[in-house]
C-alpha cells in the first residue's frame, strides 16, 4: 500500500508512528528505507544544487562611489554598502528555490496562524533563532551571506538576479505578472506568492532574491553575533534598489514584518 506516501514530517520516528496508527502495513527495513527516500525527496524537492566554486562577491570601492552618487544615497545608509570585492571559495550546497511559506512553517509550528489565501506567501515575523530552528528541523541551515549572494548573482556577479539593468519607473507600467520583482519602487504594496515574479529568477532559478522580503543570513554584521546580515531588499523598502551585493542588518532576536528566509543544505 502507498498510505505512507503523503508523510511530510522530516523525523523518521514520527513518520513511523504515523504509519503504525494507520494499521495498514507492517514496519520492516524495506519500508523504513522507502520512508527515508520519501522524506529526503520532500526535503530537497524545491532546492537548487550549486556546485563547488570560486566567486567574486561584494563590490569594489570605485563602483560604490559611482552608485552612491548616481542614486543619491543617504549618508546613514553608506555603512551597509560593501567597501570592497571579496574572493571566496564555496563548497557544494543546495539552496531553496523559494522562500519558506506560511504553510510550510505551520507544519513545524502548530501555533503559527495565517489567512488561508496567504498559505503560499513567505512567512514573516520570524526571528533568526526561529528560522534556524525550522531549518534544523529539516536538517538544513540558514545560508551565509556568501552562499546567498552567489545563488542570487551567479558567475557574472550581476547586480540583480536578471542582470545589471533595471528601470523601476518603466516597470511600474507593467502588469504585476510581468514585473521582475516585488518592491515599492515599482508600485507593489505588500507581499505576494513565493513562486511569482518568474521574470526575475536568479541564474540558479531561485525566486524573489530581489524584493519581496529581506532574507536572514547566518553572517553577523560585526562582532555582535546577534545582528545578522539580511539580503535582497523587500516590498516595503523605499529609496534603495534591491541590489544583490547590498547588505542591511537586523537584530536576530527580533521579529520583523518584512523579513523572511530560505534554507540551505551543505554537502
Amino acid at each position: 500500500p502507498d498510505c505512507y506516501r503523503g508523510v511530510l514530517n522530516p523525523h523518521i520516528n514520527t513518520a513511523i508512528t504515523f504509519i503504525k496508527s494507520l494499521n495498514c502495513i507492517s514496519i520492516d527495513s524495506s519500508l523504513i528505507n522507502d520512508i527515508n527516500v520519501v522524506l529526503d525527496y520532500n526535503r530537497t524537492k524545491n532546492m537548487e544544487i550549486i556546485e563547488e566554486t570560486r566567486a567574486c562577491l561584494g563590490l569594489d570601492a570605485k563602483m560604490v562611489k559611482e552608485i552612491v552618487k548616481k542614486n543619491r544615497i543617504a549618508s546613514q545608509l553608506l555603512v551597509f554598502f560593501p567597501n570592497n570585492e571579496r574572493n571566496v571559495v564555496l563548497k557544494r550546497y543546495r539552496i531553496d528555490k523559494f522562500l519558506v511559506t506560511n504553510a510550510e512553517y505551520a507544519e513545524f509550528d502548530e501555533n503559527h496562524t495565517f489567512d488561508a489565501e496567504k498559505a503560499n506567501f513567505p512567512v514573516v515575523g520570524i526571528n533568526y533563532s526561529k528560522a534556524l530552528k525550522y531549518a534544523e528541523w529539516w536538517n538544513k541551515g540558514i545560508p551565509t551571506e556568501d552562499q546567498w549572494e552567489y545563488a542570487a548573482r551567479g558567475d557574472d556577479g550581476r547586480d540583480f538576479p536578471w542582470g545589471n539593468d533595471w528601470n523601476p519607473e518603466e516597470e511600474r507600467l507593467l502588469p504585476e505578472d510581468e514585473k521582475k520583482c516585488n518592491t515599492s519602487l515599482t508600485g507593489t504594496d505588500g507581499l505576494g506568492k513565493v513562486d511569482e515574479y518568474k521574470a526575475g529568477v536568479s541564474p540558479f532559478n531561485c525566486y524573489n532574491m530581489a524584493g519581496m522580503v529581506w532574507e536572514w543570513t547566518s553572517t553577523p554584521i560585526d562582532s555582535d553575533s546577534n545582528k545578522k546580515i539580511v539580503k535582497g531588499g523587500s516590498w516595503s523598502l523605499m529609496g534603495i534598489m534591491p541590489w544583490l551585493w547590498y547588505r542591511f542588518s537586523y537584530d536576530g532576536r527580533k521579529d520583523y514584518y518584512n523579513v523572511g528566509f530560505r534554507c540551505i543544505i551543505n554537502e
